[in-house]
């Protein structure tokens, strides 16, 4: 019976100071796991091609289905959005063959990055700028190469047969995040939760095409 009544006792005595260790561990750690992830303005995120889109057949405003190719990191090397999440095109542009006259055209404008259980992540296009070595080195050059393609527009033209513009599966594009994101670590959660996990292997055994425009 003492036994018992000194037991009741104790954990009467004791029960304000876990409750306040529980507290004060909890407080420790919520800003680690509630502080969001940033994604910093001009991000690169390579996309790629799940459907084939023809000049022949698209129209303006048309939704294109597209996957992340690789890994997107924060600053710190932390993986945001896995590879595989699926992403979103819309057709920017379509100009329609004519044969004998002209070829035709198709342009693709990233939108977004759509994880699962998650706000979408807006996209941009991608903007070389002046950090970038090779359009730095090739910045001198861009006033010739306008010329040059003046020069050569009409040759083009009369040369032209008429045929479409056709984007293929596994064909990628670069774009970026068109500002700074901050993307909160319960959704990164369910982004990894969710596996999106495309198997670009089996997809496209050769491996991407060189990026379409």
């Amino acid at each position: 019976m003492i036994r018992r009544v000194l037991q009741s006792v104790l954990s009467i005595a004791l029960a304000p100071l876990l409750a306040a260790q529980q507290v004060a561990s909890s407080s420790a750690a919520s800003p680690e796991t509630t502080k969001p992830i940033v994604l910093v303005k001009g991000k690169e995120v390579r996309l790629m091609l799940l459907e084939d889109v023809s000049s022949a057949s698209a129209t303006k405003g048309q939704s294109v289905r597209m996957a992340v190719m690789e890994d997107v990191t924060d600053e710190k090397g932390l993986v945001v959005i896995p590879k595989g999440t699926p992403a979103k095109d819309i057709v920017d542009g379509v100009v329609r063959a004519v044969p004998g006259e002209k070829d035709g055209c198709v342009s693709l404008r990233p939108v977004s990055v759509n994880p699962p259980n998650s706000a979408p992540i807006p996209l941009g296009n991608y903007h070389y700028v002046e950090t970038d070595g090779l359009g730095a080195a090739l910045a001198p050059l861009l006033p010739f190469v306008l010329i040059a393609e003046l020069v050569a527009m009409p040759f083009h033209r009369n040369h032209e047969a008429g045929i479409d513009e056709n984007l293929r599966v596994c064909e990628w594009q670069q774009s970026q995040t068109p500002r700074t994101i901050r993307v909160q670590p319960s959704a990164i959660a369910e982004i990894r939760a969710a596996s999106p996990g495309i198997a670009f292997g089996s997809l496209c055994p050769n491996g991407a095409t060189y990026p379409f425009p």
